[in-house]
């Protein structure tokens, strides 16, 4: 459903919505009825073509995003790319926090060198967050990744990004469930 929402302020707020309709109300989320009332909530209207067109399976935006993630060098689930360099987990929310703000100061054109200054106008900062719901610790990403996005202010570019979890562990070689992959005692 998020791949077909494009305004981008909406996708994040259907992102937030999903996830806490998800992880704390436990909401059936493959119920049409739920979907429909939370897209709703979010200012996003689902007509019939849209059930027709995502209703039989991962699109191949989905599928162009979890490559992204993969190009990226990401094992898993969060995982935050900013302004080129890359952060892999929900225990990592500082360093990309850290690298948030501090290229705040580096926005302007004016803290350029003079001979690589081509306007005076802002450099864009960017931050991707690739995620899936099916992840607790993305969710936990979700919630956290909000505080960083208040303070870093304006010029941030945010683009949070859904992918498919199950092929990206195919894509790297880890087991859908890493629980399989352990010895019998260890289980």
């Amino acid at each position: 459903m998020l791949v077909s929402v494009k305004d981008q302020k909406k996708r994040e707020l259907l992102t937030h919505i999903l996830y806490k309709s998800y992880w704390v109300d436990n909401l059936d989320l493959t119920d049409r009825g739920v979907l429909l009332k939370l897209a709703a909530t979010a200012g996003v209207q689902l007509d019939s073509s849209f059930w027709d067109k995502y209703s039989s399976g991962p699109t191949d935006e989905l599928a162009l995003n979890t490559d992204d993630a993969v190009k990226h060098g990401a094992p898993g689930v969060p995982f935050f790319v900013v302004n080129g360099k890359s952060f892999w987990g929900q225990d990592r929310l500082h360093f990309v926090e850290k690298e948030v703000l501090s290229s705040r100061g580096a926005s302007s054109a004016a803290s350029l060198p003079r001979a690589m200054r081509s306007s005076p106008s802002i450099i864009p900062r960017r931050l991707t967050f690739f995620y899936d719901f099916s992840s607790p610790w993305a969710y936990i990403g979700n919630k956290t990744i909000h505080h960083i996005l208040e303070e870093a202010g304006p010029g941030l570019i945010f683009n949070p990004v859904p992918i498919l979890l199950g092929a990206l562990f195919r894509s790297v070689g880890t087991p859908n469930l890493p629980m399989e992959a352990m010895s019998g005692k260890y289980k």
